[in-house]
């Protein structure tokens, strides 16, 4: 299995979860985690990736057999991206009862040939990156992907001893969601409010709105989380929570002025985007994605903060 250079705070465990809650993934490129919600209830956060999806749910199986609870009743997304929630397909044939929660867009994004094909592309590329074994024999699924309960901002949805509060914080993408566990108040966080990396580095990937991933890492702040639980990452030190968020916010606003600045200097599109890789491609971020998905994103964050910020036109056609 690949193995990940992202780094814990010092004497930090990363995934050291709260009681309860438990990192069930089958494999790199994406998690998928199990929390109990009383004595028989569970649900889940995510599914991780398709190639290893058997591997996971043979991981909550084994969890929900040690916990002595039933299969999971609901599952929350935290956004239509496949390293997020590829395996779903795979979920809801194994528990057809299971309630997939989600963003209102996400139904669309199901119904979307376009997104569909562009998963099932990145899920191979990652099958073939990061799976061993039988995995790398496994063709990706796009088929079965469904939303039942569409969360707007501010819903809440109780199961067992826990109530689940669905926030809106779009800017990653349109439908990215954190979810708030009560009464823990655990924050479950989207992708809009980054990924820490180690404790100096901070990533993000602005795909649909800079102003919205500031706006959702100040929503998220002012919740006051207790447990600060990041895609990708895993736990952040409980004396990180009154910074994170503006820790956040300096390292994209930072990385807006440099990509807007070189372009209105005179940089062509080509030269800001190869800084941009330059700038935040690593030694640590070629272990956790492939660099064609790492691109595209690239891509897309780039065009967007010209498009929105440059003084000097940005050419569509660029």
């Amino acid at each position: 299995m690949r193995k990940s250079a992202i780094v814990s705070f010092p004497e930090r465990d990363r995934w050291g979860l709260p009681e309860g809650y438990a990192r069930v993934t089958g494999g790199p490129g994406g998690e998928c985690l199990l929390i109990r919600c009383g004595e028989k209830a569970c649900v889940l956060y995510d599914t991780g990736m398709y190639y290893c999806g058997p591997e996971t749910i043979e991981n909550i199986k084994k969890k929900t057999r040690e916990w002595g609870c039933s299969a999971p009743s609901h599952l929350f997304m935290s956004h239509t991206h496949y390293d997020h929630i590829g395996a779903a397909p795979l979920f809801t044939a194994e528990w057809p009862e299971l309630l997939v929660v989600a963003a209102p867009k996400a139904e669309k994004v199901f119904k979307s040939e376009r997104a569909l094909a562009t998963m099932k592309r990145l899920g191979t590329s990652a099958r073939d990156w990061s799976g061993e074994g039988e995995q790398l024999g496994r063709e990706i699924g796009t088929d079965g992907f469904r939303v039942d309960i569409k969360a707007e901002d501010g819903d809440s949805i109780r199961v067992g001893d826990k109530t689940i509060v669905c926030h809106s914080t779009p800017g990653h993408t349109d439908c990215s969601m954190t979810f708030q566990v009560l009464p823990e108040n655990t924050l479950l966080l989207s992708e809009s409010t980054g990924i820490p990396h180690s404790p100096e580095v901070m990533t993000s990937a602005i795909l649909k709105d800079f102003g919205e991933c500031v706006a959702s890492a100040e929503k998220c702040k002012a919740l006051r989380g207790k447990t600060l639980i990041c895609s990708h990452f895993g736990v952040v030190p409980e004396e990180r929570n009154e910074t994170f968020f503006d820790w956040y916010i300096d390292t994209i606003t930072a990385q807006k002025d440099r990509t807007v600045g070189l372009y209105d200097a005179g940089a062509s599109y080509e030269e800001v985007l190869q800084d941009y890789v330059d700038h935040n491609w690593s030694a640590i971020r070629e272990t956790v994605q492939p660099f064609d998905a790492f691109f595209l994103n690239a891509g897309i964050t780039v065009r967007l903060l010209l498009r929105t910020y440059a003084k000097r036109k940005f050419e569509e056609q660029n």
